[in-house]
Parts: structure tokens; sequence; C-alpha cells
């Protein structure tokens, strides 16, 4: 029973006596609900573009949000940890890396 109000009931009595802990929720809420609907939209427009349902697309996101941390703790500001990511260097391997598994999902035996 205390797992149950632990779960059902102690969060909602938090969220009451301190609203500093809603607002709080309601922002983590919409920020992850951005997030899912940018990943969705990746997939369309991906799938769209090329007609391969590419999961890889995710796994890059997840690389340079990663390597953009990593950049960020390391002692690198902000804006060069991002424009380190973002440099034409990434956007010339995502595109190749992208354009080959596309071929290879299409015709495998075709050549490169």
């Amino acid at each position: 029973m205390n797992a149950l109000y632990a779960i059902f009931v102690d969060p909602f009595a938090q969220m009451i006596s301190a609203p500093d802990l809603l607002a709080q929720t309601i922002w983590e809420g919409l920020v992850g609900g951005v997030l899912y609907a940018l990943i969705a939209l990746g997939f369309v427009l991906i799938y769209k573009a090329s007609g391969v349902f590419n999961f890889a697309q995710g796994i890059m996101m997840v690389f340079a949000a990663l390597t953009l941390v990593g950049l960020h703790e390391k002692g690198a500001p902000a804006w060069v940890a991002l424009a380190s990511r973002s440099g034409p260097c990434m956007r010339w391997r995502s595109a190749s890396s992208g354009s080959c598994c596309a071929r290879w999902s299409i015709s495998p035996t075709s050549s490169f």
C-alpha cells in the first residue's frame, strides 16, 4: 500500500506544497514531448526523401549529443562544442554514410 501511495499520491501532494515542482514537471514534459516530436520528424523526413526507414538517424543524434556534452565537460565553451558538431566535416560524414546505407538497402549488389 505504501508503494501505491508513493507512486500515485505523494508526487501530487509535493506539487501542491511546492509550486516550483509543478512548473518543473510541466516544463520537463513539454521538453520531452518536443524531443520526441523532433525525432519522429527526422524519421519521417528521411523516409520520405529516400524511401528507406533508417534507424541509424537516432544513433547519429545520440553520438552528436554525447560529443557535445563531452566537449563541454572538458572545458570547451558551449558555442565551440556546438560549432565542432555542426561543421562541414560532420555534414560530409553523415551525408556520405546515409547515401551508402540507402544504396545498400535499395540494392545490396550495387557498386559504390
